[in-house]
């Protein structure tokens, strides 16, 4: 009887440790897998609080030139081979939004039909056409919209901004949304002052990269 009774506990304890070794395991699946949703439904980003960096590419900017607009709050620096563009996507001047583009000179005459991108917005806008009001109400719709892209928090001049990375980051990346466009690799969205400024790297050649970062290492806000 006594052997007996001692086999009997020995029983209940190793199917208690069993059930609470069953029950250990159970919560951490379900912990695992409410981070893996939380992850897919964009629940739990990745941030970072450091600025642009300045490019790793060594170049003396003591000699760009500077671009600045009271009317659209910026201020930057570029090469002096590149020249500016702005164009009034409202088709009427003084009208948001505005596009200002930078281009490298190729010829007397003649530039890069690619470049860095900063297109200029009302939040407002964005809001009644896109349904677009913070910044994270356009990195859903990218998320949506987009299949290969990679999301980064990151600042500019102070301000939270994101990066958004299409594809491999180097090459022009087709619209999923319009089969016959193509969008750059690189893509920076800030909310500042009621207004969006997207900047948008419209190339596949690394060194341009490499120079636009530096370029937009340079920009400041300037309605502080």
């Amino acid at each position: 009887m006594i052997k007996n009774s001692q086999g009997i506990a020995r029983y209940h304890s190793i199917s208690g440790f069993t059930h609470l070794f069953l029950v250990i395991l159970i919560v951490l699946i379900g912990i695992g897998g409410l981070l893996y949703f939380s992850w897919q439904k964009g629940l739990i980003k990745t941030e970072s609080s450091s600025e642009i960096p300045v490019s790793t590419f060594e170049k003396d900017i003591s000699n760009w030139e500077s671009y600045g607009s009271e009317k659209f709050g910026f201020a930057l620096k570029h090469p002096k081979n590149f020249r500016d563009v702005e164009t009034w996507l409202s088709g009427f001047p003084d009208n948001l939004p505005v596009q200002i583009s930078f281009h490298q000179k190729l010829g007397e005459n003649s530039y890069d039909g690619g470049g860095l991108f900063i297109t200029v917005n009302n939040r407002n806008e964005y809001e009644d056409t896109y349904s677009i009001g913070t910044l994270d109400d356009y990195i859903d719709k990218v998320k949506n919209r987009e299949k290969r892209v990679k999301i980064d928090e990151v600042t500019i001049d102070g301000q939270k901004a994101f990066k958004i990375t299409y594809g491999d980051g180097k090459s022009m990346e087709l619209l999923f949304t319009e089969p016959d466009a193509y969008r750059g690799p690189i893509e920076y969205i800030v909310l500042k002052d009621e207004k969006f400024y997207v900047f948008e790297y419209h190339t596949d050649n690394s060194e341009h990269i490499r120079t636009f970062d530096q370029i937009l290492s340079t920009f400041k806000f300037t309605n502080q």
